[in-house]
């Protein structure tokens, strides 16, 4: 019986790691995107340089929804604090991009990801 108990929780952590290692997706879908604007704020040094709302069905906002659909997957737990960059703040979530950085907060609590600093530029100078 003791090997038995051993095995399964080998099994478990094994499980629990294939997880781990294959990293976290978002729930937002296409559809929970585009029933919601979005609000984008562009900051420097902390303070807010710009921002605005991004409507459904505007060029903009079909392009922030692009991009959030397109880094959906590779997300890992990070429990670091992030200065604010450009940030996105939406039903329940907001994701700051920082550098190559994308920092989900929502109710899955903080994940982080890398991302290409050039996917998000759009946003600084729509």
């Amino acid at each position: 019986m003791h090997c038995l108990s051993r095995s399964l929780s080998m099994f478990v952590l094994a499980a629990l790691l294939v997880v781990f290692l294959a990293g976290c997706q978002l729930s937002l879908s296409k559809q929970e995107l585009s029933n919601q604007s979005l609000k984008v704020a562009v900051f420097d040094g902390g303070s807010i340089m710009k921002s605005y709302q991004a409507e459904q069905g505007s060029k903009i906002h079909e392009q922030i929804s692009k991009l959030i659909l397109n880094i959906n997957k590779g997300w890992g737990v990070n429990f670091v604090s992030y200065a604010p960059g450009v940030m996105i703040y939406g039903d329940g979530f907001n994701i700051n991009f920082v550098g190559d950085q994308a920092v989900y907060n929502g109710a899955t609590g903080q994940m982080t990801r890398k991302i290409k600093p050039h996917d998000y530029l759009f946003m600084i100078s729509n």
